[in-house]
């Protein structure tokens, strides 16, 4: 059985990265969901922070992040749907907080898809204003903030 435990997470670095990126992406929002292509792969591809979660070279997980009047923005969070299930995700999302750390940003905001609420909440987000629709599918908005101090434990 695949299991989660040695998934390599890292800043896209290469065009060959950032198209595995979108790979995992298209199959989770675009094949899975049924979000146009038109709308996943929108104009702020380029200006946005990729990440990349590998097993050997092969791309199972992907989020993108990027800065806004101080806090980092986590976006399109994905892990294919082979690999759910081995806490891939908590570790991805995990990553992106650590790299917010490290550049000394500790407020972290994010549109989670209204099936996702719990998921984000066990990460310490909670939600904030009024569901909406983005793409044909129920989100609502989710916050953590971080005394900036305080050590986590990324598992």
């Amino acid at each position: 059985m695949k299991n989660g435990t040695d998934i390599t997470f890292k800043i896209t670095a290469s065009t060959e990265e950032l198209i595995a990126a979108y790979s995992v992406r298209f199959s989770v929002f675009c094949e899975e969901q049924n979000v146009p292509y038109y709308i996943e792969a929108d104009e702020y591809g380029s200006s946005r922070i990729h990440v990349i979660g590998l097993k050997g070279s092969e791309p199972v997980a992907t989020g993108r992040m990027y800065i806004t009047d101080g806090w980092l923005k986590l976006e399109r969070i994905a892990v294919r749907k082979a690999w759910r299930s081995r806490k891939i995700g908590t570790k991805l999302v995990n990553f992106m907080i650590k790299a917010g750390n490290d550049i000394g940003i500790f407020k972290y905001k994010l549109n989670a898809q209204f099936s996702n609420i719990k998921f984000y909440e066990r990460l310490g987000f909670k939600t904030k204003g009024k569901v909406f629709m983005e793409a044909g599918i129920k989100h609502v908005l989710m916050i953590r903030e971080d005394d900036g101090y305080k050590l986590y434990k990324f598992q």
